[in-house]
């Protein structure tokens, strides 16, 4: 049937565990597109941080590299599951306003299923955004808590 799955990945377990929530729903051809976003308020503390110390556009560079490694090395073990039940997987790393660039990704794509984390580390946020999505994204939508 070849569905489509949006994961929002922030390396939480609740996180780890939407993975293996899309992971279930998921069968053989099926894409599963796992969305990481740092958010600008992060990424701006960042590259504060390496400018304060000196840094240019390299250690930049080098430190958002860093990130994309930590995400990619954190979901690896699912990865690998995807690849053994013959998933799809994309991975998507992008920085800005967490709202705002998940809100983007499901006006830009269609999907089959959206699963987003509730962690108390995004209470507030997830919140204005879980209401958002509802009143504008009409499919189906997994909150992992």
């Amino acid at each position: 049937m070849n569905r489509r799955a949006l994961v929002i990945f922030d390396g939480s377990d609740i996180s780890i565990r939407g993975l293996s929530h899309a992971l279930t729903f998921s069968e053989e051809g099926d894409t599963i597109d796992l969305l990481y976003i740092v958010d600008r308020n992060t990424y701006n503390s960042i590259l504060e941080g390496i400018r304060s110390m000196g840094g240019g556009e390299n250690d930049i560079n080098r430190a958002l590299s860093e990130l994309e490694h930590r995400f990619r090395k954190q979901i690896s073990i699912f990865l690998q599951e995807c690849r053994d039940s013959s998933i799809n997987v994309n991975t998507i790393f992008k920085i800005g306003n967490v709202g705002e660039e998940l809100i983007n990704e499901l006006r830009s794509n269609k999907y089959d299923l959206v699963v987003i984390p509730y962690s108390e580390r995004y209470t507030d946020k997830l919140g204005v955004i879980l209401g958002k999505i509802m009143t504008e994204y009409k499919g189906n939508i997994l909150v992992v808590k």
